[in-house]
């Protein structure tokens, strides 16, 4: 459950029935997603972003959505062949990495969100790297990965990542990339139990359309919540880091 399904091409993006199955209708009304919002919300009012907020691998663009409703100038690119909402029309580029952006619209970002992104690649380094320079006035990076490789289920062959991470680990990939990590820590840790019971199962459920919002709102909350009242130390299902391009407090000291 710690992950929307995908099902990658060898190019590494996505086709219109992936995202039938990985975005299923309301999928942002889903615990899970409504924690990661709440989540992703929080590390932002921390950062302050004065540019623009850019979800890398935004899929339909709900989370765009919902941080615009929060008064963040968001967009978001995506390279896989996802429709897009027309409301969203002009802040959701898709088929689009962040090198192709405009150059105009790779200016104005301040922020950059990879949300479960750096699973799905061979070389996470290379691309976090490139976002620096792709990006000129970027100041921050938002990361969340799936957590833990004792975690590994059939769940995540069917989305196509390569690892998953502990939070060590992922902090030395930013490290790599040449990002200063601010905070780093796990993340939906009530959930590890029943995610380690269940990494064998045969047929795994992914994220799916929520049957009683109301009860997810409330379930999201308290998930959300867990991320800031539980000890850092223990084990979660996913993994968080909030880290700097360097270039941005060398500027600032100029």
């Amino acid at each position: 459950m710690n992950v929307p399904e995908h099902t990658p091409s060898p190019e590494g993006t996505y086709g219109a029935p992936d995202y039938a199955r990985g975005f299923p209708p309301d999928y942002h009304r889903h615990f899970w997603h409504q924690a990661r919002l709440a989540i992703v919300h929080q590390e932002l009012a921390r950062l302050r972003p004065t540019g623009a907020v850019l979800d890398v691998g935004c899929g339909p663009g709900q989370y765009v959505r919902a941080l615009r409703q929060r008064g963040y100038n968001a967009i978001g690119c995506d390279p896989g062949d996802v429709s897009v909402v027309h409301d969203l029309v002009g802040h959701v580029f898709a088929r689009t990495t962040a090198e192709d952006l405009p150059a105009a619209v790779r200016s104005a970002v301040g922020v950059v969100l990879l949300l479960d992104v750096l699973e799905h690649l061979t070389d996470p380094v290379s691309m976090l790297a490139a976002l620096g320079r792709t990006l000129p006035h970027v100041r921050a990076a938002i990361i969340t990965v799936p957590a833990r490789q004792e975690l590994w289920s059939k769940l995540d062959e069917r989305a196509g990542h390569h690892r998953r991470f502990q939070v060590t680990e992922l902090s030395a990939l930013v490290g790599d990339a040449g990002l200063v990590v601010m905070d780093a820590r796990y993340l939906f840790r009530v959930l590890y139990p029943a995610a380690w019971l269940g990494r064998g199962r045969v047929r795994p459920r992914g994220i799916r359309p929520p049957g009683y919002p109301a009860v997810h709102a409330i379930a999201g909350r308290l998930l959300a919540l867990e991320a800031r009242v539980l000890p850092a130390s223990v084990r979660g299902t996913s993994a968080l880091c909030v880290a700097r391009f360097p270039r941005s407090q060398e500027r600032r000291a100029s």
